[in-house]
């Protein structure tokens, strides 16, 4: 089994079609603006790759982390955790309810040590 090679995402705040999007890829009617929400999307070559959603209720947390298939384990989420710390300006939270999810932030802090 060969490596994937690792991309280079753009990251940018959601429009309100990155919103409908979001909820559609993962089946959450509740994931819209207002809520309390921020969310950031990643593209490649203009076709939408991922989403994460934080701070949805407040408290800093990370919410929902979604990579395409096609695209994950190839540095989409790592850039878009990034991305959501510069944009909070503090570090998130990281998933509460999940293990793997809460494996994934540790193991991104740990290469920052």
């Amino acid at each position: 089994m060969t490596a994937a090679r690792l991309i280079a995402p753009q990251i940018r705040e959601a429009t309100l079609d990155d919103w409908t999007w979001a909820r559609e890829v993962w089946d959450v009617p509740a994931l819209c603006p207002g809520v309390g929400a921020r969310l950031l999307v990643a593209t490649l070559d203009g076709q939408r790759v991922g989403y994460l959603a934080w701070d949805w209720g407040g408290g800093g947390a990370i919410d929902m982390l979604y990579v395409a298939p096609s695209h994950r384990r190839r540095g989409v989420a790592t850039a878009l955790y990034r991305a959501a710390e510069q944009a909070a300006g503090h570090q998130l939270d990281g998933y509460k309810r999940s293990p793997a999810g809460q494996a994934f932030i540790d193991a991104i802090r740990a290469t920052r040590s």
